[in-house]
């Protein structure tokens, strides 16, 4: 499947990140510290990469946690669902607004800028991930000896600082020029105010002294404007043309984690199923609530009411006849005896992947929800769809068959 090809969905490639692209991602657009990049694990998605990851929340001088928990992630949203900045922002909105309501659910931290999200240029091909300066403390030392002169080079570690006046000192650095050249990896950054900032090294150049202090960082994204350079060739988005032969642009988010275990990792039981059912029941009824315009995604392949044009088009990859027989006939059932009447009924913003993989039971047996990049505006009826079809096929499911395992589920759902 191609994005140039009429006939099929767009083509969404999983964002080529690393964990260390990610580990700096999270320090220099949210000021996360992270002290044991070890405990950095991919988790698993489809479409998107998502980094688990631990650490405090930096605001100035000081530690300020957002909220008690301590484990993130960190989500790199795909090229195709990058491009609706606006549905990102709803998502965002809506997780706070379901999180006020009592809900055990991820919640977005907010970046230095203040902002839900942050756009970054990606090259397409993996570039090598490592950033100047990438030491546990600062690493310009002269034995004590401040190094001036009209050209100086430091090269430590195969990184390279250049400008036409330079004072290095050890935790305390000083670039006094109009125009500096920073070359790391062949990467140059030029300008009159440049920075360059790890978890733990900051270095700012044309406003004042550079300080350097594994507790300071900066409140607004000024600084890394300037230079735009993350790691690895990922670049902050300024909002300019690129080549997307070379580039993708991806929407990067901080998650606050919700710890437990999904629907699918665990044994199963009546009561487990029951309260489920009733949080997604309860859900639904909240959703009502959400202050929000009608979120149509036009185009939306998860969209059942548009499902058999989906579908059909994508029938050309299936080998067995007797398949292809079988979905035909759905398809055709459908447009037949649902689509005619599905202006009938009731709609409202629901998640659309309340599935076992995205059900979570934290260690105090309370029910979490994760993943609500599938939210749309469409039919009520089809929340309870998705997440049935799912429970339907659970691998583990009770000794009394998969129908009253099911119907556990609904029954919870009735009454949320």
């Amino acid at each position: 499947m191609t994005e140039g090809n009429s006939l099929l969905p767009p083509f969404r490639t999983r964002p080529p990140v690393s964990t260390r692209q990610a580990e700096v991602m999270a320090a220099r657009l949210f000021n996360l510290n992270i002290a044991d990049p070890t405990s950095i694990k991919e988790m698993d998605s489809y479409q998107d990469r998502n980094f688990y990851m631990r650490g405090s929340l930096m605001r100035g001088d000081e530690k300020m946690g957002v909220s008690p928990c301590k484990e993130y992630v960190l989500k790199v949203i795909n090229h195709v669902d990058s491009n609706n900045g606006c549905l990102i922002e709803v998502q965002g909105k809506l997780m706070v607004f379901l999180q006020a309501r009592g809900y055990n659910c991820c919640t977005p931290v907010p970046s230095i800028s203040t902002t839900l999200f942050v756009k970054c240029k990606i090259p397409r091909c993996a570039q090598d991930a490592s950033v100047s300066l990438e030491t546990d403390s600062i690493a310009l030392e002269t034995n004590g000896v401040a190094l001036e002169g009209d050209s100086v080079a430091l090269k430590t570690d195969g990184v390279a600082l250049e400008t036409n006046g330079v004072a290095l000192e050890r935790y305390s650095v000083s670039l006094e020029t109009d125009g500096v050249a920073l070359e790391t990896n062949g990467v140059a950054l030029e300008g009159d105010n440049v920075a360059l900032e790890t978890a733990c090294v900051a270095l700012e150049i044309g406003s004042g002294p550079v300080e350097s202090n594994n507790n300071r960082c900066f409140d607004t994204l000024h600084s890394v404007n300037s230079t735009r350079s993350l790691v690895g060739g990922i670049e902050i988005y300024d909002g300019k043309d690129y080549s997307k032969e070379e580039y993708f642009v991806c929407a990067v988010l901080l998650l606050n984690f919700v710890r437990g275990k999904t629907l699918n990792e665990i044994p199963l039981n009546t009561e487990l199923l029951f309260n489920a059912g009733m949080t997604v029941g309860r859900l639904d009824q909240d959703l009502m609530d959400f202050g929000c315009s009608r979120l149509d995604r036009p185009g939306f392949l998860w969209n059942i009411s548009r499902f058999v044009d989906n579908v059909e088009r994508c029938l050309q990859a299936v080998d067995d006849k007797h398949h292809v027989k079988m979905v035909r006939e759905v398809c055709e059932s459908f447009r037949q005896e649902v689509a005619p009447k599905l202006h009938l009924l009731p709609k409202h913003i629901i998640h659309g992947d309340a599935s076992y993989s995205n059900i979570v039971v934290t260690p105090e047996k309370e029910i979490g929800l994760i993943d609500f990049g599938e939210m749309s505006y469409t039919c009520h009826i089809f929340e309870l769809a998705i997440s049935l079809m799912y429970i339907l096929n659970v691998k583990d499911y009770l000794s009394c068959g998969r129908t009253r395992t099911a119907g556990y589920f609904f029954r919870g759902i009735s009454l949320g």
